[in-house]
């Protein structure tokens, strides 16, 4: 049995798309207006993919109640089908011995395990992804709370505090915050724009803070390396340590 990767990707909570990949192909579903793309077993004999996105109207063997329900993207939700309940193929699968196709997804050894099938380095820690310009802004204006709005690990991170100030902690320590640089006293707008330019936005007075690079070679992500915030190219080079 060939072991395929799954994708998903979610934005606010919901759904953005859901793919899955077998031999050399990736199959995508985007969200649209559902907000459960399913993913089914597939029991095609040695050989074969293991789980394929649904096609219409297989609703029964996933869900028996006959009506079109809503569950977590990733959950054990009843199955009945060749007798057997979800708890029962579950209980099955984990019953075998896979050898060395076991691999370390549960402890630390998971980011080791994907460089092996990608042949390069990857970053599991990307935060967020945008092709192009954000129309809607987020706002870190807060008033007396305090709100994370970029989170890397337990150590770094961007925080919007309840006096309007934005920091950014690297490693536990304060890197860079927005009150020693032009702050703001009314809204901050954050933008990380199409052009690959990160920019702080005060409200009233413009840009107080830019990563200062802008090209047509994008997107760039805003990640994490060693756990520190940096922003890099679609193809891994880095652009500015925050």
């Amino acid at each position: 049995m060939i072991l395929p990767h799954l994708f998903y990707s979610c934005l606010n909570l919901s759904t953005v798309f859901l793919a899955t990949a077998d031999v050399m192909i990736i199959h995508f579903r985007k969200s649209k207006s559902y907000r459960h793309p399913k993913i089914v077993y597939h029991k095609g004999g040695l050989g074969t993919r293991s789980f394929r996105l649904a096609k219409s109207g297989e609703n029964r063997a996933e869900n028996p109640t006959g009506k079109w329900v809503l569950p977590p993207l990733v959950s054990w939700y009843e199955m009945t089908g060749n007798g057997l309940t979800n708890a029962d193929m579950r209980d099955l699968m984990n019953s075998f011995s896979y050898g060395s196709a076991i691999t370390g997804f549960k402890d630390g050894r998971f980011q080791q395990q994907i460089e092996k099938c990608t042949g390069k380095e990857v970053d599991m820690k990307l935060v967020n992804a945008y092709p192009h310009a954000i129309k809607s802004t987020k706002r870190l204006n807060v008033h007396g709370r305090y709100e994370i709005s970029a989170h890397f690990d337990e150590k770094s991170y961007i925080i919007a505090q309840g006096d309007d100030n934005i920091v950014i902690y690297t490693n536990g320590r304060a890197t860079w915050d927005s009150a020693s640089n032009n702050r703001c006293d009314s809204e901050t707008i954050v933008y990380f724009q199409g052009d690959g330019n990160l920019v702080f936005y005060c409200k009233g007075k413009g840009a107080v803070w830019a990563l200062g690079y802008s090209g047509s070679s994008g997107p760039y992500y805003l990640m994490a390396e060693h756990g520190r915030p940096v922003v890099k190219t679609y193809k891994g080079v880095t652009v500015r340590k925050l």
